[in-house]
């Protein structure tokens, strides 16, 4: 297993990641790994067998599906038309050209309360947060 899921911090975050306080009162549907564009039904698991992921040293895609919440994931890219291979070629540049977009994205959200998990990726920006079922904005 790798010693990085070790650590008490990551093993908590993951947990947040699942939508709970437990992976026993995880709120996340199922689980997944990714693996390109390739999706087979039979690996879907539920969040309980989170640990079965760990052990084969796979990363982890939660569904959006969730128990008690909606999710919402608002994804920032760089994209171009003309030239296709841009954002591999000249990343740096198409980082910073999404810069001030993340900055009106994140400051609103941030007035407004939602404090998004902000995951950025080769492809760009990701900004994911959930409303509860129960809450006054649902």
């Amino acid at each position: 297993m790798n010693t990085f899921f070790t650590g008490s911090a990551v093993r908590q975050r993951l947990t947040e990641f699942l939508g709970g306080e437990s992976q026993a009162h995880a709120t996340a549907v199922c689980l997944t790994h990714p693996d390109g564009f390739l999706f087979d039904r039979r690996e879907l698991r539920p969040p309980a067998e989170f640990h079965w992921f760990l052990e084969r040293d796979l990363d982890v895609s939660r569904s959006l599906a969730d128990s008690k919440s909606d999710l919402l994931h608002l994804d920032l890219e760089y994209l171009n038309f003309l030239s296709p291979a841009e954002a591999y070629l000249g990343p740096v540049r198409c980082f910073e050209l999404q810069e001030p977009v993340v900055k009106v994205i994140e400051g609103p959200l941030l007035e407004w309360g939602i404090r998004p998990l902000h995951l950025i990726t080769g492809q760009g920006h990701h900004f994911v947060w959930r409303i509860g079922r129960t809450s006054p904005m649902a």
